[in-house]
């Protein structure tokens, strides 16, 4: 005598039932899509709030905001992490703060606390969040 267990069956779904299963499996990763885009925009305007607030009330005591921005921008990478973010933080910094004290002997602007190059020290931490927060912008605009 042979004894047989009972073998859990796979449902068959119909055609339809298929497609409607279809269906709200794709609504769903369009709601994921849609949550990370709007995450990086969030995330792109609260660092960019946060970078002013700082430097508004911070500039005239420079290491303690370049501590903060840096804080800021570690905060922010483990948030919205971009691919050779630390060299786009530097690149942005460099050409950022070159650009601008290019433009400044033309007299448009000064700083009333120039530290290095008639520069303050923490332009170029100021223009790297900048530079990142302007690419997790970009990825949350542009992502399908």
């Amino acid at each position: 005598m042979r004894f047989c267990l009972p073998v859990a069956r796979r449902q068959r779904l119909w055609p339809t039932e298929r497609r409607q299963v279809s269906s709200e499996i794709n609504d769903v990763i369009n709601d994921i899509a849609t949550f990370m885009k709007l995450k990086k925009i969030l995330i792109f305007l609260s660092v960019g709030l946060i970078s002013i607030i700082l430097t508004s009330f911070l500039w005239q005591k420079p290491v303690i905001l370049v501590i903060a921005l840096i804080v800021l921008a570690l905060v922010k990478h483990f948030l919205a992490p971009i691919k050779q973010g630390l060299i786009l933080f530097v690149l942005s910094g460099f050409f950022g703060t070159l650009v601008e004290s290019l433009v400044m002997p033309s007299g448009a602007w000064n700083y009333t606390q120039p530290h290095i190059f008639n520069i303050p020290l923490w332009l170029p931490f100021l223009w790297g969040i900048t530079g990142i927060c302007g690419i997790t912008l970009y990825q949350g605009l542009s992502e399908k």
